[in-house]
């Protein structure tokens, strides 16, 4: 990794008004989860990438059960750019921690969109 890559890494993204789940993180909790053990155990095994934005990004698609959200919805709601929120999706996508609903929302550009839900057993919840 270039020092240029390790110093964009190191920048701390953070959303104009910070969220509840900014401000957890900052306060030290741990990975999200609804209580169930199923997600408490997706929890633990996001919990060595805790202080990275794939958990935030993983905690506020948990948060939003079975309505989900869209790439658009989880930048805007954690304030980070698309750049840096698409990896993270789709890294837990090929983890098996969301899935796709099914579902399609439209874009602030009137495009729809995949509405992302936590894949069943990951939350306690069917999405």
């Amino acid at each position: 990794m270039t020092t240029q890559q390790k110093m964009l890494f190191a920048i701390n993204f953070e959303p104009a008004a910070p969220t509840p789940l900014t401000r957890a993180r900052r306060a030290g909790a741990s990975t999200p989860h609804s209580g169930s053990a199923t997600s408490k155990a997706a929890a633990e095994a996001i919990r060595p990438e805790a202080a990275t934005l794939s958990a935030e990004v993983f905690g506020f698609i948990i948060s939003t059960g079975e309505r989900g959200a869209t790439d658009h919805e989880q930048q805007t709601a954690l304030g980070i750019d698309g750049n840096t929120q698409r990896p993270r999706r789709r890294a837990l996508q090929q983890r098996g921690l969301i899935i796709d609903s099914g579902h399609r929302r439209k874009t602030p550009s009137g495009r729809e969109a995949v509405v992302w839900v936590s894949a069943p057993g990951t939350d306690g919840a069917e999405p």
